[in-house]
This record gives C-alpha cells, sequence and structure tokens, in this order.
C-alpha cells in the first residue's frame, strides 16, 4: 500500500468562479483537493470560462453580427500526477492555451447547440472523437507530451516539481514542437504480429482475435508463413486485484520519508522475485525434463504444459493468481531474448531467469498525470480522458450520466495496444512492472519504441471523447481523480452533491465531501480514502439555488444608504 504519513494531512486548497453571462449555460464552480495521508500532493486541476469562440456554428463570437449573443468556451480539468507533481502543474498551467492554438479549434466551426449541428451518439467514440473540439482535445494532450519532452522545458519541469503554480495561473504555449515523422522509421517486429495467445495457469491455451485491422490483416497471412520463421505472439493477463496504490512504482525520486511517514508493506508489490526463487524454478523446470543438454536444446517453453508449471511457480511466490502475460513464439514457446546490451526501446522487454523485466531506457522525465478536461461551448459538452480520473454529469431529475471511463491496463482493448508495443502486464495489473495505468500525459519512459505513433505506445496519451447536449433542466457536472472514485460510485457522488447543492456551495460541498470520504487509517482499508484527492464541482443552474438568493439578499441588507450614492 505504499508509504503513508502517520497522521493525514486534511488542509485544503480551494478556488471557485463563476460566469453567469452566458446565455446558453450560465454556471458556478468550485474545487477542492486535499493531500490527505500522501506524503506529497501530486493533483493540480485548470479552471476557466470566457474563452471567446474563434468561430462558430450558430451565434457566438464567430461572425453571428453585433446584435448575437455572444457564445464562449469553459475548460474544467483534473490532472492526478504520479512520480511527481510536475506533469500536473505544467498540464494545470498550457492545456487551455495549447488548445486554443489547435487548428480544429481555430479553423473549424465549434458547435454550440444540438440545433447548429448534428451530434455523434456520445457511446461512438470514433464519431465524437472526429468532431472539432474532440479533435482539439486529442492533439493537445498529445502535445503536452511532446512539450514535456522538449530538452529546453526540462529545467521548467524539474522546478515545478517543488514549485507550485498559483491558483488560477496559466501561461502562453510558445514552441509547440510538431508531432515527429515516423514514417521512415521501420517499428520494432513484434509491433506487426497479430493475436494474443493466452496461456493460463492450468496449461490451457487460446487465442483472440484483435479489432486492430493490423491484426486481422496479418492473422490472414499467418497459413502463409514460413514454419522456420514462428510468428511472436503474446499472452494476455486478466486479475481481479484492486490497486488504489501509487500508479508509479518504478521512479526513486520521491523524498526520503519524514520523521511522520510509515512505510507500509507493499501488498501489490512489483518486486521481481530473488535470484533464489528465480534459480529454483529454473532447476525445477530442469527436472521436469530427460537431461539438462535437452532442456537447453528445447526451451524452457517447448511445450505449454512447461510455460503454464513455470508461470504457475512465479505466482505462487509471489502470492497471486491468475494470468500473467509472457512473449511466446507460435509454437508456444517463450522468446529467447537477444543478447541484452544495455536498455533498448526497440526491446522494451526481457526475459530473465523465468522473469519478464522492462528494459525501456530511463527518461529525464520520470512524472505523469492522468487527465480528464470538460470542455463546454454554448450548450454542447465535450469530455476528453485519459486513465482513471472521472466526469459525470447530473442530468434533470438525477439521473447519472457518465461522461468517461476508466483505463486499466488489465482492459482487452489496453492490453491489446501494450503487448503490440512490446509491453506486458503483471498478475498486479502493472505495465512492464511499473506502472498500474494505461493512459496518462507524461511517463515518457513508456512512450519512446521506435517506429510506432503515439496512440499506439504501450502508455499513450490519448484520449477517449464523449460529446452530449446540456439540456435545460441538467444540473450539475463532478470531475474528479481517482482518490474520489475509489470511495464513491457515480451514482453515490451525484446523490452527495445533489442532497447539498440547493443549500452550499461547491466549493463548501467539496470540502465536506473530502472530510467525510478520507480514510481513518488506509492500511486498513487496503488504500482507499487513503490517496490525494480533487473534486471540482460545475453548478449549471446558479440562479435557482437557495445558497446563492441568500448571499445576495444578505449583500444588498449589508449595503448602507450613503454606499447606494
Amino acid at each position: 500500500m505504499g508509504t503513508y504519513l502517520s497522521t493525514p494531512v486534511t488542509e485544503k486548497c480551494e478556488e471557485s468562479g463563476e460566469s453567469l453571462d452566458c446565455p446558453e449555460v450560465p454556471c458556478a464552480w468550485g474545487v477542492v483537493d486535499m493531500q490527505g495521508w500522501r506524503k506529497s500532493m501530486e493533483d493540480a486541476h485548470t479552471a476557466e470560462t470566457n474563452i471567446l469562440l474563434p468561430k462558430a456554428e450558430s451565434g457566438g463570437g464567430g461572425g453571428g453580427g453585433d446584435d448575437a449573443p455572444i457564445s464562449d468556451a469553459k475548460v474544467f480539468g483534473v490532472f492526478d500526477g504520479h512520480g511527481g507533481p510536475e506533469v500536473a502543474r505544467f498540464c494545470q498551467l498550457y492545456l487551455v492555451s495549447v488548445l486554443q492554438k489547435q487548428p480544429s479549434w481555430i479553423n473549424e466551426p465549434l458547435p454550440t447547440s444540438p440545433e447548429s449541428s448534428s451530434l455523434p451518439n456520445p457511446d461512438d467514440q470514433d464519431a465524437c472523437a472526429a468532431t472539432p473540439v474532440g479533435k482539439a482535445l486529442r492533439s493537445t494532450f498529445h502535445a503536452l507530451d511532446r512539450m514535456i519532452d522538449d530538452p529546453s522545458r526540462r529545467q521548467e519541469i524539474m522546478q515545478l516539481r517543488t514549485a507550485k503554480p498559483l491558483a488560477g495561473e496559466r501561461k502562453e504555449a510558445l514552441n509547440i514542437p510538431p508531432p515527429k515523422d515516423i514514417s521512415h522509421i521501420e517499428p520494432p517486429e513484434f509491433y506487426k504480429r497479430t493475436s494474443m495467445a493466452t496461456v493460463s495457469i492450468d496449461g490451457n491455451s487460446s487465442s483472440s482475435a484483435s479489432s486492430n485491422p493490423i491484426d486481422n490483416e496479418d492473422e490472414k497471412q499467418k497459413g502463409q508463413s514460413d514454419d522456420s520463421t514462428a510468428t511472436t505472439e503474446t499472452t494476455v493477463v486478466e486479475t481481479d486485484s484492486h490497486d488504489v496504490d501509487d500508479k508509479d512504482n518504478s521512479s526513486g525520486d520521491d523524498p526520503p520519508p519524514n520523521d511522520d511517514s510509515v512505510d507500509v508493506e507493499d501488498d501489490d508489490s512489483t518486486e521481481a522475485i530473488g535470484k533464489e526463487e528465480a534459480s529454483r524454478i529454473d532447476q525445477d523446470m530442469m527436472d521436469e525434463d530427460d537431461t539438462p543438454s535437452k532442456q537447453a536444446t528445447s526451451g524452457v517453453g517447448s511445450n505449454p504444459r512447461k510455460v503454464a508449471t513455470m508461470f504457475q511457480k512465479i505466482l505462487s511466490l509471489g502470492g497471486g493468481a491468475g494470468q500473467v502475460v509472457v512473449e511466446v513464439d507460435s509454437n508456444m514457446q517463450p522468446v529467447r531474448p537477444v543478447q541484452n546490451l544495455g536498455p533498448n526501446a526497440r526491446q522494451p522487454t526481457l526475459v530473465h531467469q523465468g522473469r519478464m523485466i522492462c528494459n525501456l531506457p530511463d527518461h529525464h522525465i520520470h512524472a505523469g498525470a492522468t487527465a480528464i478536461v470538460a470542455v463546454l461551448t454554448g450548450r454542447i459538452l465535450t469530455v476528453a480522458n485519459a486513465g482513471d480520473s472521472r466526469a459525470v454529469l447530473c442530468r434533470a431529475n438525477g439521473v447519472v450520466q457518465p461522461l468517461s471511463f476508466d483505463h486499466k491496463p488489465q482492459q482487452d482493448r489496453e492490453l491489446t495496444r501494450i503487448t503490440q508495443a512490446g509491453g506486458f502486464v503483471n498478475h498486479f495489473g502493472r505495465v512492464n512492472g511499473n506502472l498500474n495505468l494505461s493512459r496518462s500525459i507524461g511517463d515518457l519512459k513508456y512512450k519512446q519504441v521506435p517506429g510506432i505513433p503515439p496512440s499506439d505506445q504501450m502508455i499513450t496519451a490519448e484520449p477517449d471523447i464523449m460529446q452530449v447536449a446540456l439540456l435545460p433542466g441538467d444540473e450539475f457536472i463532478i470531475l474528479g481523480c481517482d482518490g474520489i472514485w475509489d470511495c464513491l460510485s457515480n451514482e453515490s457522488a451525484v446523490e452527495y452533491v445533489r442532497e447539498r447543492i440547493d443549500d452550499k456551495s461547491p466549493t463548501e460541498i467539496g470540502k465536506e465531501m473530502l472530510d467525510d470520504i478520507i480514510s481513518v487509517d488506509p492500511r486498513v482499508t487496503q488504500g482507499i480514502g487513503g490517496d490525494n484527492m480533487t473534486v471540482m464541482i460545475v453548478d449549471l443552474r446558479p440562479s435557482d439555488r437557495s445558497w446563492r438568493k441568500n448571499r445576495d439578499l444578505t449583500s444588498e441588507d449589508d449595503v448602507s444608504p450613503n454606499d447606494e450614492k
């Protein structure tokens, strides 16, 4: 469960604002964050309203005429950092500016109402991503990655590790690096393989076709390939373990715990098994064959039963259960690694003494951040998500509509991408034994396999996009990091806010929520309620709230006759 403080830091940072003049969707918002039991605060957020639209399909700032109502854009985002706060803080500073510089944001008419354009089905990810705002958000996430990777910004990012931006601080994005041309780079051979083979601990195997067009084409050609050139395949992992610990288990940059911190044994530790245990597995596998010489000739994985036996023993030593990702060829033999000449991005994974290890070169920037960003253009709400932060909309009468879905390494779609990029997922659900997430901004160590586009790297900033139209009765939006959603379901979070939003401001509700869900002791709750917490509430009906009316009346009563003159 990682390292926790002996007592939590419950002081809260809050920020609030309102945009009441927007003709389509006036709103008020508040965000509250709390460090909690963690030894540092790595979350960040952004909230900016009254962003003039360069072009709008109906009315708005794109030439609707002097008498037309002025449409604006609003951007709300929560960034859950890991391995350090610097990437989350970088997103806070630059995301809005980067978004405004994207070609689809500048050059394409942005929808502001359902009547002005035909909206895609919210469940159609491809259609939502093809909208102007969807394209702008997608390119923004990847542009932030390129900026973080820019050597000229390295010092700035390192400074953000210790220098927290001021509330509401933003920066202009200058010199955004263009996308890299990889058309001349030959991708590694494993990226071209097609199918996924699953070896379970009982020795059975199965294959599942991927929905990737590349996969289908390679599957057609598999039967035509010569027996001497076996196709590389990869087993997959399915695990039920619930991991609410640190996203990154690889960085050594965290400061040593102070006197107020307590080291807790990590039940989800991804430390590789020791040499002694690995040697015992190797010896056991050798004993199961006829002679050592035959073992050396036929290989550890000469049949699926032996592969399963080996990984069953690894699992038993690690105290886990389920399936393990391991790269095998078409004959179900583990791929024998070439001589390791050091970390190599073209050889991201090695098998050493019966265990898989990460072989990616290190990167100067170790940190990363999941991102949930909501963009409101008139009455059109577009949400981009990369990772396991989350957004949810409360429609009229308390109807709950999810605006995002978590990304986890064990999911089929995520596993397919990870393994096709040469990575693996262990039985704790960690990519290459380190990250327990599959999408994020930053984490550049896992985005450097040559010849593979950014959207296909084992960890990617590629967001899922959802777009919906807001209706007159819609009530509020909640955005939060996984520290919130580990404790509350979408429905319970909406119910919590809805019970209070008439009488309390968004920041008051946020502070109360964090106090209610923080764990008394994360060592007892298996980490639930022990994470950094950030919650943002966007009230879509601020003028209807009793607390606001009472505040306005109080303000009027406080005005003296002399003040009115």
